[in-house]
């Protein structure tokens, strides 16, 4: 008896690492998600502040 009973016992911890490792996929891939939306970002802050370095840097238009 006492056997079935940690097997069943084995049997519900081999599912909840199964559970374990699926969310810690899903979390892996939710960072991948945000380092990935992160360098769009500072991507985008280089462009901006390139362009805002280049019209600083250029000389008032004569009118």
């Amino acid at each position: 008896y006492q056997l079935s009973v940690i097997s069943y016992q084995l049997s519900v911890i081999s599912y909840q690492l199964s559970v374990i490792s699926y969310q810690l996929s899903v979390i892996s891939y939710q960072l991948s998600v945000i380092s990935y939306q992160l360098e769009k970002a500072r991507v985008l802050i280089n462009l901006s502040s390139h362009v805002s370095h280049s019209l600083i840097l250029t000389p008032d238009y004569p009118y």
